[in-house]
């Protein structure tokens, strides 16, 4: 039987977001040459006339890609994005393709929502048509059969390479240092977290808000609460000085108001940190309240300090936390995991024979 070709859609790796960071981690992995995997940037940061002029400057060598391959498939957001994977999708099928339409969107269901009646209608015929729909997370797939019941629907968890990120012999500070890592905005609760270190004041912690997005809106926040000695706004760093931070930290927290599966929540427990998030989209698959960290609602900022506090001030506890956050992130989000739901994918499409998958100590 020929090997399948399989033709991957979406943000260049350059990128600042979630898509990015995925794809990266599936070359570092191998994922990419175990699966046959070719891959094609549809779009890549700038201006709009640098989106569009990347765009149509990729389009003929990814239509000569999308005739040779025999599954397309294409990692989307919401808005832009899905209009223009979907696309892509839609020309495939018109080639006979398989397609895979992988949804990293975390406020898709806002997005269809408020869309018009047509588009509405074009959503819906998209989940329908496509060969797969991927979604992060149990809660995902519930909220993405509301919009179109008949999708064929595969949950697959985003992975981590525990390897990547792991930290011998990992202690707790004093002071604590708190960790936040994404972009600087409303629907991260990046404000909120800035008002609960208000809240915490001088007791003991140092917090690190790294990112893209409103960075000097919230260095002006900082200001304003007069907390430059205890807040740290570094602006994007690197993928070195990601794993620096997440070494030196003592607790990652991510108040966000909507999410799929945050990559960076991966990160930190394979990185053995506890953590302090919130109960939305796939967060409560990866944190269990109580276990590895704890869970608030969205917009507390009174509650989140609070558990920033309990997370921190008992040695015993954080160590448990810790170690169950490093468990959970090898035995539950594991990249091995992720190719193997793949490869079933893929299989069930073509009949691909399924590959081995390595283990953590090939």
């Amino acid at each position: 039987m020929k090997e399948t070709k399989v033709l991957m859609l979406g943000t260049d790796t350059s990128a600042k977001g979630g898509i990015a960071s995925v794809v990266t981690d599936y070359y570092e992995f191998g994922l990419m040459s175990r699966l046959n995997v070719d891959y094609a940037a549809t779009y890549r940061d700038g201006s709009k006339f640098t989106k569009i002029f990347f765009f149509l400057k990729q389009f003929p060598g990814i239509l000569w890609k999308i005739v040779a391959a025999d599954i397309v498939h294409a990692h989307s957001a919401y808005g832009w994005s899905f209009r223009r994977l979907a696309s892509l999708l839609h020309l495939a099928r018109i080639f006979g393709k398989k397609t895979v339409l992988h949804s990293h969107a975390s406020s898709f269901h806002v997005y269809f929502e408020k869309s018009s009646r047509i588009e509405q209608a074009l959503i819906r015929y998209s989940l329908r048509k496509m060969s797969a729909v991927i979604v992060l997370s149990q809660d995902w797939e519930k909220t993405f059969k509301k919009i179109e019941p008949t999708g064929r629907y595969h949950v697959v968890r985003n992975g981590v390479d525990s390897r990547k990120y792991a930290v011998e012999g990992r202690t707790l500070h004093k002071p604590s240092t708190i960790l936040f890592l994404g972009e600087l905005g409303e629907r991260k609760g990046i404000y909120d977290l800035v008002r609960a270190a208000h809240i915490l004041g001088k007791k003991g912690y140092f917090f690190v808000l790294a990112g893209n997005g409103d960075i000097d809106g919230v260095r002006a926040m900082v200001r304003d609460l007069k907390l430059e000695d205890v807040v740290s706004v570094p602006g994007w760093i690197g993928p070195e000085e990601k794993k620096r931070l997440l070494g030196d930290a003592d607790l990652y927290v991510l108040p966000s108001y909507n999410e799929g599966l945050p990559i960076s929540i991966l990160e930190a427990m394979a990185a053995s940190l506890p953590v302090v998030s919130t109960p939305v989209g796939g967060i409560p698959e990866a944190v269990v309240d109580g276990r590895n960290g704890f869970l608030v609602s969205p917009g507390d900022f009174c509650a989140l300090a609070e558990a920033i506090e309990r997370s921190t001030s008992d040695t015993d506890t954080w160590e448990c936390m810790s170690k169950a956050s490093s468990a959970m992130a090898r035995n539950m989000f594991s990249m091995e995991m992720v190719e193997a739901e793949l490869t079933a994918i893929y299989k069930s499409l073509v009949c691909l024979p399924l590959r081995k998958v390595p283990t953590q100590n090939q």
